[in-house]
C-alpha cells in the first residue's frame, strides 16, 4: 500500500488521447500501442515525504510491463493492455514515455526533486520522459535537478500527448500516414480534387458526385500565423462571406480565447471590474488541431452561428474554400449533390462531437477521480476492454 496523495491518477495512452484529428490507420494503431505511453498525475506540494509514493508508482508501472511481457493479455481486467498481436519489444521494462504532469502541483522543495531525479534510474535511458503542466516555479525547480536539464516541458498534457503519439507513429514501422501534406501541386482543383479522395480514405466515405463541387472552390494558400477564422461564439454567420474549408496540405490549430468567455473568470469580466487584472496573463489554449483530410465550418453551416475558437496557420498549407451561398444555390440547382455534401459534413461533425465527449470524459476524471492509495488501485481504476460497435472498435472503461 502507498500512502500520500501527491500522485492524483496514472492512465495510460489507451485511455486518454490527444485533441490531435487522427486518420484510421493511426487511430488503430494507437489503439494497439497507446500502452507505450504511460500519464503520471501529480497534486499539491511535493516534498520528500510524500514524493516517495512516485517512485512506488513508476515502479509498479514497470513491474507491470515486465510482467506483461511473458505473459501476454489473458483477461481484459489489467490497465496496462498489450495487444497478443503487437508484441512488444523483448526485454522491454518500463514504457517508450513517461508523461509526469505537474497542472495539479501548487509547488516543490528541493528535496521532492531530488527523489524525481531516481525515476529515470527505475525506467532507464529507452524511457523518454516529459513533464507538462508545470507553473514557472515548478519548472525552474525541476530543471536544477540533474537528469532533467535536457527534459521536455509542455504547457499542457494535450501538448504533450501529442508528441507521444507524434513519436510512436513516426518510429513505427507502419508509418504511412494518409495526412502526408500534399506539395507540388499546381492546379488548384487537382488539389481539390485529392484532398476529396483523402477525406473519403480518412472516414471510409464514398466520394461520388462530390468531385462536381470543384468549379465553385477557391484556393488559398497558407502562411505560418494566418488566422483563418477568428469567430466570437454566438455570433451568426455570414452567408455571403463564410464559407467551408477543405484543408489539402498543413495543419490547422484552433485555440481558445480567454476573451471569448462570459464566465465569471474570464479575461473580459476581470478587466471592467479591476485594473489590475489588466496585467494578468490571459491564457490561451488549444482546443483541437486539424489537418489535411478535414473540413472547417460544418457545424457553423448547420447551426447557423460561428463557434468559439481563433483558427491559425501552423505552418505554410492549402485550404480549398466553398462559399455558404453556393452551397445553397446548389440546394435548388443540385440537390443530389448537397445531400451527398450533407451527408460528408454530418459525419464529420458527429466525430468531432465523439471526440469533445471524450475528451470531457478525460478533464471530468482528472478533476474529480480522488487520489490513489494504492497502487493496485491505479491499475485497476482505469483498465480497459476492447468493444466493437458498427462504428468499429472503441476502447472503453471497464
Amino acid at each position: 500500500t502507498i500512502t500520500g496523495t501527491c500522485v492524483k491518477m496514472h492512465v495510460s495512452g489507451l485511455t486518454i488521447r490527444s485533441t490531435v484529428d487522427r486518420s484510421l490507420d493511426q487511430k488503430d494503431f494507437l489503439d494497439s500501442k497507446g500502452d507505450q505511453i504511460q500519464i503520471l498525475q501529480l497534486q499539491g506540494l511535493i516534498f520528500f515525504g510524500n514524493a516517495s509514493a512516485i517512485l512506488k508508482y513508476v515502479n509498479a508501472i514497470c513491474t507491470y510491463i515486465q510482467r506483461h511481457n511473458k505473459e501476454y493479455m489473458k483477461s481484459s481486467s489489467s490497465s496496462l493492455l498489450f495487444n497478443s498481436k503487437d508484441k512488444p519489444p523483448k526485454g522491454s521494462k518500463a514504457p517508450q514515455l513517461l508523461i509526469i504532469d505537474l497542472a495539479f502541483v501548487l509547488g516543490m522543495d528541493a528535496s521532492g526533486v531530488d527523489v524525481l531525479s531516481q525515476v529515470p534510474v527505475i525506467v532507464g535511458k529507452e524511457c523518454n520522459i516529459l513533464f507538462s503542466g508545470a507553473n514557472q516555479k515548478v519548472k525552474e525547480m525541476i530543471s536544477r535537478g540533474a537528469p532533467f536539464t535536457q527534459t521536455q516541458f509542455f504547457n499542457d498534457l494535450d501538448e504533450a500527448l501529442e508528441y507521444c503519439e507524434n513519436h510512436l507513429w513516426e518510429s513505427s514501422k507502419n508509418a504511412d500516414d494518409n495526412t502526408t501534406e500534399i506539395i507540388n501541386i499546381i492546379d488548384p482543383q487537382t488539389g481539390f480534387l485529392n484532398c476529396l479522395e483523402m477525406i473519403g480514405r480518412k472516414y471510409n466515405v464514398k466520394i461520388g458526385i462530390l468531385k462536381d463541387v470543384a468549379p465553385f472552390i477557391q484556393t488559398i494558400e497558407l502562411k505560418a500565423g494566418n488566422i483563418l477564422m477568428d469567430q466570437k461564439a454566438g455570433t451568426p454567420i455570414d452567408i455571403n462571406k463564410d464559407g467551408l474549408f477543405f484543408i489539402e496540405s498543413g495543419f490547422i490549430q484552433i485555440e481558445r480565447d480567454p476573451e471569448q468567455t462570459s464566465t465569471i473568470h474570464s479575461h473580459s469580466l476581470q478587466l471592467k471590474g479591476n485594473r489590475i487584472a489588466s496585467r494578468v496573463k490571459s491564457r490561451h489554449f488549444r482546443l483541437t488541431r486539424v489537418g489535411p483530410g478535414w473540413i472547417i465550418g460544418g457545424h457553423e453551416y448547420f447551426s447557423g452561428f460561428r463557434s468559439v475558437g481563433v483558427y491559425k496557420a501552423e505552418g505554410a498549407g492549402r485550404v480549398h474554400y466553398l462559399p455558404f451561398k453556393v452551397i445553397r444555390s446548389l440546394e435548388e440547382t443540385n440537390p443530389s449533390l448537397t445531400s451527398r455534401l450533407y451527408t460528408l459534413l454530418a459525419k464529420l461533425v458527429t466525430e468531432k462531437c465523439d471526440r469533445n465527449t471524450e475528451q470531457l470524459s478525460y478533464l471530468m476524471d482528472m478533476i474529480y477521480v480522488p487520489p490513489n492509495s494504492s497502487t493496485q488501485k491505479t491499475v485497476n481504476l482505469f483498465a480497459c476492454r476492447r468493444t466493437k460497435t458498427k462504428r468499429g472498435e472503441r476502447w472503453s472503461e471497464s
